[in-house]
């Protein structure tokens, strides 16, 4: 989400929300975007420019990530105002799974656009006679869409702290997971995956650059004695904070959460582009944790539903850790429903 477009540019060039920086080269080997990500450490966590060679201290990952989180949300919320001027996130591609998604809903059924940011596909679910609910973290985001769609229904929540329970027919997260840790994304499809009704639909895109560029920008992290795993970029150009997963890790991670597959679609700018996919959520949960696992019937009209629902226990799930990651298997404890995985993409 943090990429824009310059609609009179010809080619979909992207632009940013600011210029970027103009930083001479330090000593050594660390590029301007180095110099950006040692810029925005605490002063305790690394010296000076004059580190090289020197024995550092490298910022715990948990914090970092914390720390990035802030800076992607004050990013926003500072941009917010004058985000939309000349700026046009919806292509055709966006456009197309959008209408698709509302079109699996009911007359006057719930969607739910979670990062909703300036709410450019509010209007498209209003005017289809569907009732929406916009999230996203950054309060000026939110005040944004809040002033374009009054008819819309907001609320100030971030994704890893969305609780909505079976309320919607389909969701959709759009130009946003990419400011989502991989220690975050089981999590935060896990809540999608609550919040939706059995059988609802979700919508996401997934952001993508060249592996090479992901290559480079891991090898000056690590220079820079950052606590990044391949796959994440802290440059001025990201907001704050961008993972890119490769496709593989997304869809076993839609795969542990239950999701089908229903459709997917490429989108390639000039030098990034996005993969948009449409999945189903199951029409059964299977509870694991116990020594027996539980089948519950959740269908939409059963009327069991109410009373198949159980209390969330604290679990603990190993996934598949993404490429480069240091410590073999990555771990996530987290509250939910645990979800037996269904068919592999």
């Amino acid at each position: 989400m943090s990429l824009r477009t310059d609609a009179s540019n010809q080619g979909n060039k992207p632009f940013f929300c600011r210029p970027t920086l103009s930083v001479p080269r330090l000593p050594g080997t660390l590029s301007a975007t180095a110099a950006i990500m040692l810029a925005g450490l605490r002063a305790r966590c690394l010296p000076g420019p004059d580190f090289v060679g020197a024995k550092r201290d490298v910022p715990d990952r948990r914090e970092w990530l914390v720390e990035r989180r802030a800076a992607v949300k004050e990013d926003y919320t500072r941009d917010a105002p004058t985000y939309d001027a000349g700026y046009e996130p919806v292509t055709a591609v966006h456009r197309r799974f959008v209408a698709r998604l509302i079109e699996t809903c009911p007359d006057g059924g719930m969607v739910l656009d979670a990062a909703c940011g300036t709410g450019p596909y509010l209007g498209m679910v209003l005017d289809a006679g569907r009732h929406v609910v916009g999230t996203d973290q950054s309060t000026g985001m939110l005040a944004q869409a809040r002033a374009k769609h009054p008819g819309a229904r907001h609320e100030q929540v971030g994704l890893q702290e969305l609780e909505f329970d079976r309320e919607f027919d389909a969701a959709m997260c759009i130009d946003a997971m990419e400011h989502v840790p991989p220690e975050d994304w089981p999590l935060v499809l896990a809540n999608l995956r609550r919040a939706l009704r059995p059988g609802g639909h979700l919508y996401l895109t997934v952001e993508e650059v060249d592996r090479r560029d992901l290559d480079r920008a891991f090898k000056e992290a690590t220079v820079a004695g950052l606590p990044a795993i391949h796959g994440e970029h802290v440059g001025a150009e990201t907001g704050g904070y961008h993972y890119y997963p490769d496709r593989e890790q997304v869809r076993r991670w839609l795969a542990a959460e239950g999701f089908e597959p229903v459709d997917e679609a490429d989108e390639w700018f000039d030098d990034y582009g996005y993969h948009h996919v449409l999945v189903r959520a199951p029409d059964r949960l299977t509870l694991v944790g116990a020594p027996t696992a539980t089948t519950v019937d959740i269908r939409e009209n059963d009327p069991r539903r109410t009373a198949g629902r159980v209390s969330h226990s604290r679990m603990e799930r190993a996934v598949a850790p993404p490429p480069g990651y240091p410590h073999g298997v990555a771990r996530d404890v987290q509250d939910e429903v645990g979800l037996l995985p269904v068919p592999a993409f």
